[in-house]
């Protein structure tokens, strides 16, 4: 899975502003990522399953539509889910996702919000002391606004 600063504040928005259904997993669309072997520096295909679901909407009609993310151990076909929609999006918006993962994502992503930071003042002509601190209040805002983000999707679950 790869995650961004965005993926949790586009979740959380998604979320919020959208209509929430319970759908069946009816399928799986099969897409194929590259991926490397660092040990032998190889590059292989690897396939992924993104669960299909079916769902009735608002007005009635039965909507099939693929899952913005799947994982290593996707839900099995006739199993229930939570998700998120609208018709503007090409993909639905799943609720039930692996929290682990989402903290796990939130502590990289400022990390890499901290170095970021860190080489950017680097270009400023301030002490070593004062670019941490610089980078340490940059990698805690991000952090903040994904945990921000999580809270947001475990209270509205």
């Amino acid at each position: 899975m790869v995650l961004s600063y965005s993926f949790f504040w586009e979740k959380a928005y998604r979320t919020l502003s959208e209509k929430q259904y319970e759908a069946v997993v009816i399928g799986y669309k099969k897409e194929n990522i590259a991926t490397k072997n660092f040990p032998t520096s190889g590059r292989y295909n690897k396939p992924v399953y993104f669960p299909r679901v079916k769902y009735t909407n608002f007005k009635g009609e039965e909507v099939i539509k693929t899952l913005d993310i799947t994982d290593d151990h996707p839900p099995a076909i006739g199993q229930t889910l939570r998700i998120t929609d609208s018709e503007a999006n090409e993909d639905a918006n799943s609720i039930e996702l692996d929290w682990i993962m989402l903290i796990l994502g939130c502590v990289f992503t400022g990390l890499a919000a901290f170095f970021t930071c860190l080489v950017s003042t680097y270009i400023k002509n301030e002490t070593f002391k004062k670019r941490i601190t610089l980078s340490l209040y940059g990698a805690l805002v991000i952090i903040g606004l994904n945990v921000g983000c999580i809270l947001l999707m475990i209270l509205k679950h």
